[in-house]
Protein backbone atom coordinates (compact mmCIF):
# COMPACT_ATOMS: atom_id res chain seq x y z
CA UNK A 1 0.00 0.00 0.00
CA UNK A 2 3.25 2.27 0.43
CA UNK A 3 1.76 4.28 3.63
CA UNK A 4 3.57 7.00 4.70
CA UNK A 5 4.53 6.91 8.64
CA UNK A 6 5.42 9.66 10.16
CA UNK A 7 8.67 10.20 12.91
CA UNK A 8 11.18 12.15 13.93
CA UNK A 9 14.14 12.95 16.67
CA UNK A 10 12.13 14.16 19.32
CA UNK A 11 9.06 16.24 20.52
CA UNK A 12 5.56 15.15 19.34
CA UNK A 13 3.12 15.11 15.81
CA UNK A 14 1.25 18.25 14.76
CA UNK A 15 -2.09 18.07 12.20
CA UNK A 16 -1.35 21.84 10.96
CA UNK A 17 -3.55 23.44 8.34
CA UNK A 18 -1.09 24.75 5.24
CA UNK A 19 -1.65 28.57 5.96
CA UNK A 20 0.12 27.73 9.61
CA UNK A 21 3.09 26.25 7.71
CA UNK A 22 4.93 29.51 7.76
CA UNK A 23 4.34 30.39 10.66
CA UNK A 24 5.59 27.01 12.69
CA UNK A 25 8.77 28.15 10.19
CA UNK A 26 9.29 31.32 11.51
CA UNK A 27 9.28 29.99 14.73
CA UNK A 28 11.49 27.34 14.74
CA UNK A 29 14.32 29.68 13.13
CA UNK A 30 14.48 31.35 16.00
CA UNK A 31 16.18 30.33 19.56
CA UNK A 32 13.29 30.67 21.49
CA UNK A 33 11.13 28.34 19.28
CA UNK A 34 8.34 28.95 21.71
CA UNK A 35 5.71 27.15 19.42
CA UNK A 36 8.03 23.86 19.64
CA UNK A 37 8.18 24.77 23.39
CA UNK A 38 4.24 24.62 23.80
CA UNK A 39 4.04 21.01 22.03
CA UNK A 40 5.68 19.99 25.32
CA UNK A 41 2.39 20.92 27.14
CA UNK A 42 0.58 18.08 26.44
CA UNK A 43 0.73 16.94 30.07
CA UNK A 44 -1.17 13.55 30.26
CA UNK A 45 -3.11 14.18 27.44
CA UNK A 46 -2.88 11.95 23.88
CA UNK A 47 -3.88 14.56 21.81
CA UNK A 48 -4.66 18.52 22.16
CA UNK A 49 -5.63 21.29 20.35
CA UNK A 50 -2.85 24.25 20.49
CA UNK A 51 -3.65 27.70 19.67
CA UNK A 52 -1.41 29.36 16.58
CA UNK A 53 -2.23 32.30 14.69
CA UNK A 54 -5.96 32.85 14.40
CA UNK A 55 -6.47 28.97 14.57
CA UNK A 56 -5.10 25.83 15.77
CA UNK A 57 -3.41 22.74 15.29
CA UNK A 58 -3.73 19.08 16.71
CA UNK A 59 -0.80 17.91 18.68
CA UNK A 60 -0.25 14.53 19.56
CA UNK A 61 1.69 13.73 22.25
CA UNK A 62 2.87 10.13 21.46
CA UNK A 63 6.37 9.79 19.71
CA UNK A 64 5.68 6.39 17.66
CA UNK A 65 5.34 6.29 14.38
CA UNK A 66 1.75 7.99 13.15
CA UNK A 67 0.21 8.01 9.77
CA UNK A 68 -3.08 8.95 8.12
CA UNK A 69 -6.07 6.90 6.89
CA UNK A 70 -8.61 8.84 4.99
CA UNK A 71 -12.24 7.97 5.54
CA UNK A 72 -13.78 6.63 1.97
CA UNK A 73 -15.51 9.36 1.71
CA UNK A 74 -12.82 11.87 2.24
CA UNK A 75 -14.80 13.49 5.13
CA UNK A 76 -12.75 12.25 8.13
CA UNK A 77 -10.02 9.95 8.74
CA UNK A 78 -8.15 8.29 11.16
CA UNK A 79 -4.90 9.64 12.79
CA UNK A 80 -2.85 6.48 13.53
CA UNK A 81 0.10 6.35 16.08
CA UNK A 82 1.75 2.59 16.46
CA UNK A 83 2.68 1.51 19.64
CA UNK A 84 4.58 -1.34 18.07
CA UNK A 85 3.99 -3.75 15.05
CA UNK A 86 5.93 -7.40 14.94
CA UNK A 87 6.64 -9.29 11.82
CA UNK A 88 3.81 -10.33 9.77
CA UNK A 89 1.92 -6.71 10.39
CA UNK A 90 -0.24 -6.37 6.98
CA UNK A 91 -1.13 -3.03 6.26
CA UNK A 92 -3.91 -3.67 4.08
CA UNK A 93 -5.82 -6.11 6.47
CA UNK A 94 -5.37 -3.25 9.36
CA UNK A 95 -6.42 -0.10 7.11
CA UNK A 96 -9.53 -2.04 6.00
CA UNK A 97 -10.55 -3.37 10.10
CA UNK A 98 -9.91 0.39 11.45
CA UNK A 99 -12.49 1.67 8.68
CA UNK A 100 -15.14 -0.46 9.85
CA UNK A 101 -14.76 0.32 13.82
CA UNK A 102 -18.20 1.67 14.77
CA UNK A 103 -18.03 5.55 15.63
CA UNK A 104 -19.47 4.26 19.34
CA UNK A 105 -16.14 2.10 20.38
CA UNK A 106 -14.40 5.36 20.49
CA UNK A 107 -14.44 7.19 22.83
CA UNK A 108 -14.67 11.64 23.41
CA UNK A 109 -11.91 13.63 23.21
CA UNK A 110 -14.14 17.08 23.90
CA UNK A 111 -11.84 18.00 21.30
CA UNK A 112 -13.43 20.08 18.59
CA UNK A 113 -11.47 20.74 15.46
CA UNK A 114 -12.33 23.37 12.95
CA UNK A 115 -10.51 23.06 9.60
CA UNK A 116 -10.68 26.06 6.95
CA UNK A 117 -7.87 24.59 4.89
CA UNK A 118 -8.57 22.00 2.93
CA UNK A 119 -4.75 21.06 2.89
CA UNK A 120 -3.41 19.97 6.06
CA UNK A 121 -0.13 18.30 7.27
CA UNK A 122 0.99 15.59 9.89
CA UNK A 123 4.41 15.49 10.75
CA UNK A 124 6.89 15.77 13.74
CA UNK A 125 7.05 18.82 15.33
CA UNK A 126 11.25 18.85 16.04
CA UNK A 127 11.08 19.65 12.26
CA UNK A 128 11.34 22.71 10.72
CA UNK A 129 8.20 22.38 8.36
CA UNK A 130 6.73 19.50 6.55
CA UNK A 131 9.28 17.25 4.49
CA UNK A 132 12.56 19.56 5.62
CA UNK A 133 14.20 16.41 7.30
CA UNK A 134 11.81 14.28 8.68
CA UNK A 135 8.70 12.13 6.33
CA UNK A 136 5.45 13.89 6.69
CA UNK A 137 1.72 13.03 5.49
CA UNK A 138 -0.40 15.63 2.82
CA UNK A 139 -3.97 14.96 4.66
CA UNK A 140 -7.12 16.56 2.53
CA UNK A 141 -10.22 17.23 5.07
CA UNK A 142 -13.48 18.84 3.50
CA UNK A 143 -13.55 22.41 5.83
CA UNK A 144 -15.86 22.16 8.83
CA UNK A 145 -15.91 21.11 12.00
CA UNK A 146 -14.49 17.55 13.30
CA UNK A 147 -15.20 16.04 16.55
CA UNK A 148 -11.78 13.68 17.94
CA UNK A 149 -12.94 10.36 19.18
CA UNK A 150 -10.05 7.89 20.57
CA UNK A 151 -9.61 4.11 21.05
CA UNK A 152 -6.62 4.41 23.22
CA UNK A 153 -5.33 0.86 22.75
CA UNK A 154 -6.39 -0.97 19.72
CA UNK A 155 -4.27 -4.28 19.97
CA UNK A 156 -3.78 -6.93 16.74
CA UNK A 157 -1.46 -10.35 17.38
CA UNK A 158 1.06 -8.31 15.59
CA UNK A 159 0.66 -5.11 16.64
CA UNK A 160 -0.98 -2.17 19.09
CA UNK A 161 -2.36 1.52 18.14
CA UNK A 162 -3.60 4.41 19.67
CA UNK A 163 -7.31 5.66 16.95
CA UNK A 164 -7.99 8.97 16.92
CA UNK A 165 -11.10 9.46 14.65
CA UNK A 166 -11.54 12.43 12.91
CA UNK A 167 -15.74 12.75 12.64
CA UNK A 168 -17.33 15.68 10.77
CA UNK A 169 -19.95 17.42 12.87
Amino acid sequence: MGRIWVWGTGGPHLLMEKRYIDLWEADAGTEEQELYYKTGEVDGEYIIEMALGDGSCIVVAEEGPSTWVSDENGDGGILVVSIYEEKGFNEEEFVEKIRKIPNNEYLETKIEYKVCDRELYLFPACDLKPGFSEPYNKVNLIPGVYKIKIIENYELVNGSFILFKFVRL
